[in-house]
């Protein structure tokens, strides 16, 4: 039982980090965008924070 409550609390740990990632990552695109006056930059943004779960959603 220890096991599986270890492996929930890293499963956590590290969809947390991929959070914090993407999150840094869509604001960067976002502000990359926003500073080439790129219209709907917030939007490419935020499409990167959320499409960046894809590939760990299929695990």
């Amino acid at each position: 039982m220890n096991k599986t409550f270890a492996l929930v609390g890293d499963f956590i740990k590290y969809f947390i980090i991929r959070v914090k990632i993407n999150l840094i990552y869509g604001v960067g695109v976002a502000g990359v965008l926003f500073i080439f006056d790129i219209n709907f930059a917030v939007l490419w943004g935020l499409l990167t924070f959320i499409l960046g779960f894809i590939p760990y959603l299929v695990l």
